[in-house]
């Protein structure tokens, strides 16, 4: 599978254009900067909406540079597997 290799924030502002890739049975690459979790949840909950997750056959999502839990009590990576994850 081809891999894409996208910062999460740039990829979702091409969203609804020509110019978004298509991801379907590749592998999607994900890096981000800062990971504040409202940004966070809002990114990823668009992505599942626009069906991404069930189009792509592998996800790798880089660990951003600055990461704000914004009072959480719970991982960066906890918050992106509640809402990536096929249930």
């Amino acid at each position: 599978a081809n891999v894409i290799v996208a910062n999460l924030e740039t990829l979702l502002s091409l969203a609804g254009t020509r110019f978004f890739p298509d991801l379907k049975k590749k592998i999607l690459l994900i890096e981000e900067t800062v990971g504040a979790f409202s940004r966070v949840e809002r990114n990823y909950t668009q992505l599942k909406q626009m069906s991404i997750f069930e189009d792509i056959v592998g996800l790798i999502i880089s660990k951003p540079g600055v990461i704000d839990a914004e009072g959480a009590n719970f991982s960066h990576e906890d918050l992106v597997r509640e809402i990536v994850e096929c249930r």
